[in-house]
């Protein structure tokens, strides 16, 4: 039986890429609503009225008092979000923070990927710009999360 090209190059595609960026994540808000990565930017463009879908930023850690994490949290807030229309949400794998736009313990352990602290920046179509296990300063998060 003889295989089409392109059946090759979709599978080698599907391969390639991680599940999440084909399904998104999961992330939940303060009031109980429940959103995926994928839909979300159009979803807050027009409830929020934005100029654009706004790119999401998610900090993960396995324990809110990982130094990293601290650290990371103080270059977020030096950047207003609403200003620069983007989505923090915060994802730890020890408790979930109910508060704003969090992950659930196990969907953050899933992300964290057997790190103990993570940063993922996606684009407004829920594709990864930048990640790092490292803090990602003020400046660079001005690049990657601007327009």
């Amino acid at each position: 039986m003889k295989i089409p090209v392109w059946f090759m190059v979709i599978s080698m595609f599907i391969g390639c890429t991680s599940v999440s960026q084909l399904t998104g994540f999961r992330f939940y808000d303060a009031n109980g609503g429940v959103y995926n990565s994928l839909t979300a930017p159009s979803v807050f463009k027009k409830e929020f009225n934005l100029n654009n879908k706004p790119k999401m930023l998610i900090i993960a850690t396995s324990s809110k008092s990982n130094q990293k994490y601290k650290l990371q949290i103080e270059a977020m807030n030096k950047i207003n979000a609403e200003e620069m229309e983007y989505l923090y949400i915060l994802a730890n794998s020890e408790e979930e923070n109910n508060s704003g736009y969090y992950m659930t313990k196990l969907d953050s352990s899933n992300i964290l990927k057997g790190n103990y602290f993570r940063v993922i920046i996606y684009d407004q179509f829920g594709k990864i710009i930048k990640e790092s296990t490292k803090i990602i300063g003020e400046k660079e998060l001005i690049t990657n999360l601007g327009r």
